[in-house]
């Protein structure tokens, strides 16, 4: 499902309109706030070891969330995706990155949307209850 995807328009001139599909800051920021309370973030998933992340559903390569120089981020930044993925940025921050990218984590090598971490921490909340 990859309907947090967002179209980015800006307008040329008057008469051309460029339309750039990509998976933006604002995506990241929409998603926390959705999953705000749930195993959907950083916060909600950290105790079962999740580590933030993202899929490029094109090729399913996964890809650690990291910061700028390279480190290991606490939470998704766009700022550390690779080079051929990103799509804008905003002086030297990254504002966007190819459609295809979605968030998630990953737990145990395995790849979980946002969606799949929320079920899993609370079904096994549920269960150590």
């Amino acid at each position: 499902m990859l309907d947090h995807n967002k179209i980015m328009e800006s307008k040329m001139d008057s008469n051309a309109t460029i339309t750039i599909k990509s998976f933006s800051q604002d995506a990241l920021v929409s998603e926390s706030e959705q999953y705000h309370g749930t195993g959907g973030t950083s916060q909600g998933n950290d105790e079962f070891g999740f580590i933030p992340a993202f899929c490029d559903t094109a090729n399913n390569i996964v890809y650690l969330s990291r910061s700028a120089d390279g480190q290991l981020a606490k939470v998704h930044l766009l700022d550390g995706m690779p080079e051929h993925l990103i799509v804008s940025r905003d002086k030297n921050r990254v504002t966007a990155v190819e459609k295809s990218v979605v968030a998630g984590f990953v737990l145990n090598q395995v790849f979980f949307t946002r969606d799949e971490a929320a079920r899993f921490v609370t079904e096994h909340s549920s269960k150590s209850a």
